[in-house]
């Protein structure tokens, strides 16, 4: 009969940091971001402590390797938007100023003279007449002041 032979002493720890370095890549991918690159380092130095103890198990270095590659994945996405959180504003701030009429003057095209006076704000002909004044109790309108009473019986 073969005899059993236990696992190295450190197979369990590389067995369980190659769990934690997963839970914390799929974390880093899916929820919080910010744990992606604490996965791709955690994973880069497991499989550098597997390597020196001469392998490690293998579903254990898969796990880290997927946890490793999650962690890369959350880290890009994590940069993405990071970049993105910047650079929106501040190009959406600088079109907005490029905008005429946004703090700067228009431009002057070609033969303009520049800016025009506003046109007067005193009533003229077109302007709407208020409603004439009435002679209390009677409704009729009130004789104007500047024209003179009709004379009866005149031409």
């Amino acid at each position: 009969m073969a005899s059993y032979q236990p696992p190295p002493p450190d197979s369990a720890a590389s067995s369980n940091n190659g769990t934690i370095v997963l839970v914390l890549g799929i974390l880093g991918l899916v929820f919080c971001q910010f744990l992606a690159p604490v996965a791709w380092i955690m994973g880069n130095n497991t499989l550098k402590t597997m390597d020196q103890m001469g392998g490690g198990d293998p579903s254990a270095r898969s796990q880290v390797n997927i946890g490793r590659i999650c962690g890369i994945i959350g880290t890009v996405v994590l940069v993405l938007g990071i970049l993105a959180a910047i650079l929106v504003p501040t190009l959406m701030v600088g079109i907005a100023r490029s905008l005429p009429g946004q703090g700067q003057p228009m431009p002057n095209p070609g033969n303009n003279p520049g800016p025009v006076a506003p046109a007067p704000t005193t009533p003229g002909p077109s302007a709407p007449v208020p409603d004439a004044p009435t002679t209390p109790g009677s409704g009729a309108p009130a004789p104007d002041a500047q024209t003179p009473p009709a004379q009866p019986g005149g031409m």
